[in-house]
């Protein structure tokens, strides 16, 4: 009489509750199997990795992550940066504000920046002005309320020079017939690329910067030794200029020409891209802007 053997449908059933048996027993009775998983890995060791290789060939992992575009990486540079150097300038006014308490002063009132977002309506490029859609309806004050381009919120586009209920006229930073307060210089401080310590922006060079009339800033003397280099960055820092405007990004140093006496050094800036062709500004503003600080 033939002897029956078993099915492979058997085997691989009898293995399976063996493995379940051995996986739910406690530890003290399957503690044994432990000898036999250094001989195991010996032998899977040498193919494991080449098999890993091969399944991450057939089948790459999905990236999840959000995909960042670059322009959207250098606006959240940029946008930071500037918050990080107002920060630096408010610490410093904090301070003044503090010495002058302590010699019995009373504090300027503090003012609160306001955004509004203006689409582009109309432009007036002889007079160097662009109509954007807002107005005193919305608490725009000339003169106390400054533009910035939307999809560069850090960089100054102009400042409002006239405001009707529901429209604006925007008069272009680098126009020369810029005036705030009768004053035609733009203060502006000069500062490196990359990362600012409170440090380089307390020793920052200095700049009294004019409109040249073809689109950049010129500052006819900065003493050579103030360390401006091609490509810093420069931010107004003008008290003449409303406190919305204060370390907004003017553009970068273009050139950087000696004068005939070697103490000074002629800097052209030139704004990041063309005012004249901004299409939607963000209007920034104090809501207190009508009002006058009272001591």
């Amino acid at each position: 009489m033939a002897r029956r053997r078993p099915t492979p449908q058997a085997l691989i059933t009898f293995a399976s509750a063996a493995c379940l048996t051995m996986v739910l027993l406690p530890s003290r009775y399957s503690g044994w199997l432990s000898v036999f998983r250094d001989p195991v890995l010996a032998l899977v060791a040498p193919v494991s990795g080449p098999a890993s290789a091969v399944a991450s060939m057939a089948r790459k992992g999905e990236d999840r992550r959000p995909a960042i575009e670059p322009d959207e990486l250098r606006r959240q540079r940029d946008f930071y940066r500037a918050e990080y150097e107002r920060a630096l300038a408010r610490i410093q006014t904090l301070e003044a504000q503090v010495t002058a308490l302590q010699s019995g002063v009373a504090p300027l009132q503090d003012y609160e920046t306001l955004l509004l977002d203006a689409p582009r309506i109309g432009s007036d490029l002889e007079g160097g002005a662009i109509l954007v859609r807002q107005g005193k309806r919305a608490g725009v004050v000339p003169d106390q309320t400054v533009a910035t381009a939307r999809q560069a919120p850090q960089h100054l586009v102009g400042i409002v020079t006239e405001a009707q209920t529901a429209i604006s006229t925007v008069l272009l930073a680098n126009d020369p017939r810029v005036r705030v307060g009768q004053h035609r210089y733009i203060g502006a401080l000069v500062l490196p690329e990359g990362e600012v310590t409170p440090e380089a922006f307390a020793m920052a060079a200095r700049c009294d910067l004019t409109a040249a009339g073809d689109g950049t800033y010129v500052s006819e003397e900065i003493a050579a030794n103030s360390g401006v280099e091609v490509g810093n960055i420069v931010h107004l820092s003008d008290d003449n200029w409303p406190v919305s405007a204060q370390m907004l990004v003017l553009g970068h140093v273009r050139q950087v020409t000696p004068l005939e006496n070697p103490l000074w050094v002629t800097v052209v800036v030139e704004p990041d891209f063309d005012l004249s062709r901004v299409r939607h500004v963000v209007l920034r503003t104090s809501r207190y802007g009508g009002e006058e600080a009272t001591p």
